[in-house]
């Protein structure tokens, strides 16, 4: 995988936000997100995760 330009990570995951959004509001966990978007997505886990967990946080205030 080819490193990408700071920034770049976070507006790719806000690109899947709806999508990403639906799997968690269906019970999908981060792990599971990510390997469906996977083949999709240019980021790696690491950064994936930590993007998509905080949009976890807003769509499920709860599970904080």
């Amino acid at each position: 995988m080819t490193r990408i330009a700071w920034g770049k990570g976070k507006r790719e995951v806000l690109l899947f936000k709806n999508e990403i959004n639906d799997l968690f509001a269906q019970g999908a966990t981060i792990e599971e997100t990510y390997r469906i978007l996977s083949d999709r997505l240019t980021v790696s886990k690491p950064t994936f995760r930590r993007h998509a967990a905080v949009l976890r946080r807003d769509a499920l205030p709860d599970s904080a």
